[in-house]
């Protein structure tokens, strides 16, 4: 008797000709922000780009899977926190490794900041193993980590990338010994309250959360999570725990990425199944 698949499945197959309709709704986080306190960046500049890093919305900003990112993007600007407000301080996550958590998030964020005036910043949370770097053409030596212990200043690790313009980037810097204190000390609340200021929208990357607590760890200063689930990858039982764990916190909304089975065509129709995977998540919970 073959074993039992119980990761998360792919939904039904969609009509591959209904192109998405989205990037045209008015950004109202974005509207409502005003940064009054503009911090200024180093200049920061991407390395060479292929299709296998996954970011369409940097190496080919007119693509129709970048318009699911611009959609994903207006998906949760329709949604608020659990105070009422709109979402501005947003936690990716995951259950495991190898969902796509990173490139989800990088590509929201240069999606966002390609609305004409729009500063947003992507904070590199995942102080345990950290990837962006190997994307920047000269990776700082510092970051996030030096910054919350007092080793380096804001102005010093915050990276204004060459594109899209508005993208700023933090990076996690040195791996530190004490990655769950550092994300839930005093400096961390300080620096968001400082970035809020500043950006339009500040989307943070937090490591796997069904074995580490760092992203719900962050939970007091974000305005709500994004889930992202990838197809045949993610179990059933772990993604329940995890949202279980975010839930007191507020989850904007689940991401079911790679519905296709390939990187490439999955990123391309990943959202369609946003709000409805949720609601089936929590069936399956009550069953």
């Amino acid at each position: 008797m073959p074993d039992r698949d119980d990761t998360i499945p792919g939904p039904r197959p969609v009509d591959p000709g209904r192109a998405p309709q989205g990037g045209s709704e008015p950004w109202r986080a974005g509207a409502e922000a005003s940064p009054d306190q503009v911090i200024k960046g180093q200049p920061g500049r991407w390395g060479p780009l292929t299709p296998a890093d996954h970011l369409p919305t940097i190496t080919d900003p007119f693509s129709l899977v970048t318009e699911e990112f611009r959609l994903l993007r207006v998906k949760l600007d329709s949604s608020e926190g659990r105070d009422g407000r709109a979402l501005r301080v947003l936690a990716f996550t995951s259950a495991v490794p190898g969902e796509g958590k990173t490139c989800t998030a990088l590509n929201v964020a240069a999606a966002a900041a390609q609305e004409v005036g729009h500063r947003v910043i992507l904070v590199e949370c995942d102080l345990r193993r950290p990837r962006l770097k190997l994307l920047l053409q000269k990776p700082p030596a510092k970051g996030l980590s030096d910054l919350l212990q007092g080793k380096t200043r804001l102005e010093e690790v915050l990276l204004d990338l060459d594109r899209p313009e508005g993208l700023f980037l933090l990076p996690a810097g040195t791996v530190p010994p004490n990655p769950v204190e550092l994300l839930g000390s005093r400096a961390m609340s300080d620096l968001v309250k400082r970035l809020r200021r500043s950006f339009h929208m500040v989307l943070m990357d937090t490591p796997p959360s069904l074995h580490f607590a760092d992203a719900a760890r962050l939970g007091p200063v974000v305005d709500s999570y994004v889930l992202v689930v990838r197809s045949g990858v993610a179990p059933r039982e772990g993604v329940a725990t995890v949202q279980r764990a975010l839930a007191p916190f507020g989850i904007a909304g689940v991401v079911l990425n790679d519905t296709a089975g390939s990187a490439g065509k999955g990123y391309g129709d990943y959202y369609r199944y946003y709000a409805a995977y949720g609601r089936e998540l929590d069936k399956g919970n009550r069953s």
